[in-house]
């Protein structure tokens, strides 16, 4: 697999196999990368790992569903990306969690290549930020709010500019000077 290269990936799967194959695949896309078989195991990482940028999430877990690991993951300072896998999500579920953050989702059985296609394409794509707003009410204070969304727009124009910061500078109708300054804080 290609870059984006993420700080930290959290796999969680209750298939053994799965979980080993898919956490192999993503050596190469991220610093490190933890495996979890339940919902509490992903509450742990996500509550323990500074840094956690990219979560791929097998909908029904023996303990509860991805719905209930990204509840756990909106105690995140950033919004990581997030790739469903599911052998039997309804388009109810899909909606839902695509609601919640979910950003691509891969059938199973799982093809690594889909995978790797569908981690590219939603690391690609900004983040819906009328629904983060939205899901931060009554869960962050408002300065923190502020600072998500500032965070998002950075990413976003970075993204855009192919990582040039002066591009994003420019998007952002800011100085190089303060997109340095956004990005260090």
């Amino acid at each position: 697999m290609g870059a984006p290269t993420f700080h930290h990936a959290v796999v969680v799967e209750d298939n053994p196999s799965l979980l080993r194959a898919v956490s192999l695949a993503l050596q190469s896309r991220a610093r490190k990368v933890h495996a979890c078989a339940t919902v509490e195991e992903a509450r742990e990482a996500i509550a323990e790992i500074e840094g956690v940028a990219l979560l791929v999430l097998d909908v029904s877990l023996p303990d509860g569903t991805a719905r209930d690991v990204l509840d756990a993951a909106r105690s995140l300072a950033e919004t990581p990306v997030v790739v469903v896998m599911s052998g039997a999500a309804s388009a109810e579920d899909a909606f839902g969690l695509a609601k919640l953050g979910a950003a691509a989702f891969v059938p199973k059985p799982i093809d690594l290549a889909t995978l790797e296609r569908a981690i590219d394409d939603a690391s690609s794509r900004a983040p819906a930020i009328v629904e983060t707003a939205r899901d931060l009410v009554g869960h962050l204070p408002i300065h923190d709010a502020e600072r998500a969304v500032r965070r998002t727009m950075v990413e976003e124009a970075l993204v855009q500019s192919g990582g040039k910061r002066t591009g994003a500078a420019r998007l952002l109708g800011i100085s190089r000077q303060l997109l340095q300054h956004m990005i260090r804080t």
